[in-house]
């Protein structure tokens, strides 16, 4: 889910939970993809008792790519501390259980997916998340990378800086289309040219 989806809802704390309340309930509610072809899911929720409420972070092999989903939203994530930390602890978990997974699969690469921009600007409400990517990004050799909308320009690029202040060459992050452009990336996986 995006900020549209729920935090920018209502004025209200109280109708936006709700919001994600029914988004969980009708788009997360069971341990597969919509649409004709489903695709088996791992949801955190099923996974791991700690977080329960978190259906809407996934995971998924296909072939020899991990797939992951995390809960970030833009609009600082959340302006509700109290939410925003309870996820924040949840994305986390489960970003570092998506390297442990890939590496445990011995994936040839590792695709997460989630609404937020890390790279726009520093923010408090993101950074312990970018913290984690980067860490995990440079103990992982395999390519890496990161699928988001929320600031509507669509880039292909390599923002992800390593404590030496140079550019990790195997991250690459595709920030999809939004208003006004509706468009859709196809990205091919080359095996052989790794």
């Amino acid at each position: 889910p995006g900020d549209n989806e729920w935090t920018d809802c209502s004025v209200s704390a109280d109708v936006r939970l709700q919001a994600l309340t029914r988004l969980r309930s009708v788009f997360f509610g069971r341990n597969s993809s919509l649409g004709r072809r489903t695709l088996p899911l791992e949801r955190q929720g099923s996974v791991s008792a700690e977080f329960a409420e978190f259906v809407e972070n996934t995971r998924w092999q296909a072939d020899a790519i991990t797939f992951a989903t995390l809960h970030v939203v833009g609009s600082s994530n959340n302006v509700q501390a109290a939410e925003r930390g309870r996820r924040t602890e949840a994305d986390l978990a489960w970003l570092d259980a998506a390297f442990a997974t890939a590496r445990d699969r011995s994936s040839r690469g590792l695709v997460l997916v989630m609404q937020a921009n890390l790279f726009e600007k520093d923010s408090p409400f993101t950074k312990p998340i970018k913290d984690a990517l980067l860490r995990n990004v440079l103990a992982y050799a395999a390519p890496v990378f990161l699928v988001h909308g929320d600031t509507h320009q669509f880039r292909v690029d390599h923002p992800l800086v390593g404590p030496d202040g140079t550019r990790v060459a195997h991250f690459t992050r595709v920030e999809t289309f939004g208003t006004p452009d509706h468009h859709w990336v196809e990205a091919i996986v080359d095996y052989d040219n790794q």
